[in-house]
């Protein structure tokens, strides 16, 4: 039998009062909704913009709708959940979710729907007298999650995992997390960036970086690393969130992900330069220029995913490609993030020129009061070629060695937020011809 959910939702979100979606394994979104700095307002009580709660308001009773009418509304334990919904996880699955079970009726002053993402909504509610974030999502995502969250509970630099419930109300599966009071990354950056010091961007880096190392050490990429699914807590601590994209080490060479080829055609005066003839990862997909999304159908087999602007040069060429060097690209955007207040390129368009100005090396440009030593580290780590980026350990001492090299004045110094915006994209109009965007991808194709 099918799961009646997995048709409700079709991309995943992170566990924040503001965040960015993950795509799913069922459909190619690269999103940019943290990238989009014009949202303004945000319901009260909380850091969602109004158009995410009114769609997570939207997708909730969607879920609900279809749960309650085949299954009813009632309290159940996740043992019970287990037999009553086709959920097809398997043995070992079902033991890690009733090994990790919070009774239902421990979740209090459930508040449905106060964003919405991917495959899912968050929630917020109480739980032992604190308010935490309750996650629904897709079983696949659940289930991977929670193993996951499951190997890092207790871990500094990751979101606090409590556990998964079945709550009324809502009658799926879902995981309970720490709620953070400061939203994501990107929001923190945008509200309080003027505020935060040397000593404040250096300290979020080092959680950031330290964060990664640690999930490597467990034998997992992320996959999906930016500021949407990074979150700030009521101390101001950066926590890695979203692990619906992440995969074990084990797990990359025998994944069935389909080709999406960019090829390298031409050697010109600036070096190579990558263009396609035929980009099949981009095939069927729309660009949206009010979200400044790109989307195709539901057909594909595992696609590309991630934001623009974060996802290393190579996964262009070939997504079936990931180690640990993929996340070290993405990470050295967030450190040059730290540095502006503002996500990469979120004024651009997140197309196919796009992507092939950082296949050929466009990246931001560094800020005026930089430290030299940082600015060289987080260049190091978005290096087109991943052998020339810096190790995790690497990275670490680097961040401690520009600390350490600050003076008190230094690292007390904060930055007026810099509005100069790398507005239009030049894609080397020396070596290519391309066609200006139009609203389907399909319709052109580049040529030399």
């Amino acid at each position: 039998m099918g799961n009646p959910l997995s048709k409700c939702c079709g991309r995943d979100t992170t566990i924040s009062p503001k965040s960015s979606a993950s795509s799913t394994n069922k459909s190619v979104t690269t999103q940019v909704e943290e990238n989009n700095e014009t949202d303004t307002g945000a319901p009260e009580g909380s850091l969602a913009p109004a158009k995410n709660d009114r769609a997570a308001a939207r997708i909730s009773r969607q879920i609900s709708s279809v749960v309650s009418t085949v299954f009813g509304q009632k309290t159940r334990s996740i043992k019970q959940g287990l037999k009553e919904f086709p959920f097809n996880f398997s043995a070992e699955e079902e033991k890690l979710l009733i090994d990790n079970e919070i009774p239902a009726d421990e979740i209090e002053n459930l508040s449905i729907g106060v964003d919405a993402g991917g495959m899912g909504v968050i929630h917020v509610a109480k739980w032992k007298g604190q308010k935490v974030a309750i996650k629904e999502a897709t079983p696949q995502v659940i289930s991977k999650e929670v193993e996951i969250y499951s190997r890092m509970k207790g871990c500094e630099g990751v979101v606090q995992f409590y556990g998964v419930t079945f709550p009324k109300g809502i009658n799926t599966i879902c995981i309970v997390t720490k709620y953070a009071e400061k939203g994501s990354l990107t929001w923190h950056l945008k509200v309080e960036y003027e505020t935060l010091t040397w000593d404040d961007k250096l300290r979020l880096a080092t959680q950031i970086a330290s964060g990664i190392a640690r999930l490597h050490q467990e034998g997992v990429y992320h996959r999906d690393l930016h500021g949407g699914n990074i979150l700030i807590d009521d101390q101001g601590n950066a926590l890695l969130t979203d692990f619906g994209a992440s995969i074990n080490m084990e797990e990359r060479v025998v994944r069935n992900i389909k080709e999406y080829a960019l090829e390298e055609v031409r050697e010109t005066e600036g070096g190579s330069k990558f263009i396609s003839r035929k980009i099949t990862g981009l095939e069927d997909q729309k660009a949206d220029s009010k979200s400044n999304t790109v989307k195709s159908d539901e057909g594909q087999d595992d696609p590309l995913i991630g934001v623009m602007a974060y996802i290393a040069p190579e996964r262009f060429r070939n997504p079936k490609y990931f180690d640990a060097k993929c996340d070290i690209y993405s990470l050295g955007v967030l450190l040059w993030e730290l540095t502006t207040g503002h996500s990469a390129f979120s004024k651009v368009p997140q197309d196919v020129h796009l992507a092939i100005a950082i296949m050929n090396g466009k990246r931001e440009l560094p800020v005026e009061g930089t430290p030299t030593e940082y600015r060289e580290l987080y260049e190091k780590c978005w290096q087109t070629d991943p052998s020339q980026r810096p190790a995790m350990d690497e990275i670490l001492a680097t961040l401690a060695k520009v600390r350490a090299g600050m003076t008190p004045e230094e690292l007390a110094a904060t930055s007026t937020r810099d509005l100069t915006r790398f507005k239009s994209l030049q894609v080397y109009e020396e070596s290519l011809s391309i066609p200006r965007p139009t609203s389907d991808i399909q319709q052109y194709i580049l040529s030399e």
